[in-house]
C-alpha cells in the first residue's frame, strides 16, 4: 500500500519554499509540472506585441485599457483613423479613441453606416413614392370628375398661402410628409374652396381671372339649379359664359 506522506517531488532535492509551491499550485504528478513549464515557456517566449495583458484595478476601481487596446490596434491619435475632416468625424473619431476601438473596426463602421446610409435613404424615397401614388389614387376616387378642377383650387391654395404668409411651397410640402397627399390636397382644397380661399377672390384680383378660377366657377355654375333652366330656355348669355369659362379653364 503506497504511503499518502510519500510525494512525487521527494526526491528532487526541493527547498521547503519550492514544495510549498508545488502544493499550492495543485499540480498532481511530474507531467503536470512538465506541462505547466512548456506553457510558461511558449509564453515567455512568444512576441511581446501579440500578448496581451489584463491590467488590474486601480484602488478606485478604475481600469486602465490603453496598453490592451494600443496592442488590439487602437491608433495613438484621432488622426490615425485616417478620416475625411468632417463635423461629423470631428465628434466621433475622439469617442472611438475613447473607447478602444481600433482602425481596422473604425474602417468596417464606417462601411456599414455609409452602405446603410444609402439602402436606408433608397428605401425611404421608395416609401415616400409609393405613399403618394396611394394617396393621388384616393383622391382620384374621392374626387371623381372633378380631380383636376379641385387640384387646381388646391394648388392655387398652396400659392396664395406662402405669398400671405411667406412660406414658401417647400414648407408647405412638409405638411404633405407629414399627414399624406390625400389629407394634405384635401386640406387645400377646402382653403381655397370656402370664405376666405379661392372663393373670395370674388373680384378676382380686379378682372383678372386665372384658369384655376375660371374652373371654379364653372363648377359653381354648373352645380346652380338656375344654370340647368336657363340653358333648357336656350338662354344665350349663360351658353356663352360656360363657353368662356371652358375655354379660358383649359389654359395652360
Amino acid at each position: 500500500m503506497a504511503d499518502e506522506n510519500v510525494q512525487f517531488y521527494d526526491s528532487w532535492n526541493l527547498s521547503d519554499e519550492d514544495k510549498g509551491f508545488i502544493q499550492s499550485s495543485n499540480y498532481a504528478d511530474a507531467s503536470a509540472v512538465i506541462k505547466a513549464l512548456r506553457d510558461t515557456k511558449a509564453f515567455v517566449g512568444a512576441d511581446k506585441n501579440t500578448i496581451i495583458k489584463v491590467p488590474k484595478p486601480a484602488e478606485d476601481g478604475t481600469v486602465d485599457y490603453s496598453e490592451v487596446y494600443k496592442t488590439l490596434g487602437r491608433p495613438d491619435d484621432v488622426a490615425g483613423y485616417g478620416f475625411e475632416e468632417t463635423e461629423f468625424s470631428k465628434a466621433v473619431a475622439p469617442k472611438l479613441l475613447e473607447l478602444g476601438i481600433t482602425k481596422a473596426q473604425a474602417d468596417g463602421l464606417a462601411k456599414f453606416m455609409e452602405e446603410y446610409g444609402v439602402t436606408s435613404t433608397t428605401t425611404a424615397a421608395e416609401q415616400a413614392a409609393a405613399e403618394r401614388e396611394k394617396g393621388i389614387a384616393a383622391l382620384q376616387k374621392k374626387w371623381g370628375a372633378e380631380y383636376e378642377v379641385n387640384s387646381q383650387v388646391a394648388a392655387k391654395a398652396v400659392r396664395e398661402l406662402a405669398e400671405a404668409t411667406g412660406i414658401n411651397e417647400a414648407d408647405l410640402d412638409k405638411i404633405e410628409d407629414l399627414i399624406g397627399v390625400e389629407k394634405a390636397a384635401s386640406l387645400f382644397f377646402a382653403i381655397g374652396s370656402k370664405e376666405g380661399g379661392v372663393k373670395s377672390l370674388t373680384n378676382y384680383n380686379a378682372g383678372v381671372e386665372t384658369p384655376e378660377i375660371a374652373a371654379y366657377k364653372l363648377k359653381e355654375l354648373m352645380a346652380d339649379p338656375e344654370t340647368g333652366k336657363k340653358l333648357a330656355q336656350r338662354d344665350p348669355k349663360i351658353a356663352a359664359e360656360i363657353k368662356r369659362l371652358t375655354e379660358l379653364s383649359m389654359k395652360k
